[in-house]
């Protein structure tokens, strides 16, 4: 009988899986924007090593561009950190809708020359 039960409360579970309170994934692809329109068509290539993060999570790009954030957490962003020889074309960016059950995005880059040497001042209160 509690073999059952627990059977049951298991099929129910998957049953309901992905219900409305189920806050989702957010997929997506970074690529270069050869001919810099902001969408993605063919030929275009995916950048491999980013991160994008939704302001809990951070994943890196696989070899063809592409992400994948598990759940829909966060506060409702995803961005994108620009690689040193990239610049995001268009917003660095995109906001997600708070109940969607999955969502895809798209990051365009163009390529950026890389400066062999560059001046950082951190200026900062000792408060």
């Amino acid at each position: 009988m509690t073999f059952r039960s627990i059977g049951l409360g298991l099929a129910v579970i998957a049953a309901l899986g992905s219900s409305a309170s189920d806050p989702g994934g957010v997929r997506g692809v970074v690529f270069e924007d050869t001919n810099r329109n902001g969408r993605r068509e063919s030929g275009e290539p995916g950048i491999e090593a980013v991160v994008v993060s939704n302001q809990m999570d951070c994943v890196v790009t696989r070899e063809d561009g592409s992400f994948r954030f598990d759940r829909n957490r966060g506060t409702g962003v995803v961005f994108v950190s620009s690689p040193a020889s990239y610049e995001t074309h268009g917003r660095f960016w995109k906001q997600i809708p708070p109940d969607s059950t999955e969502h895809q995005v798209e990051f365009a880059m163009i390529p950026k020359p890389v400066p062999e040497a560059f001046s950082f001042l951190h200026a900062s209160d000792t408060h």
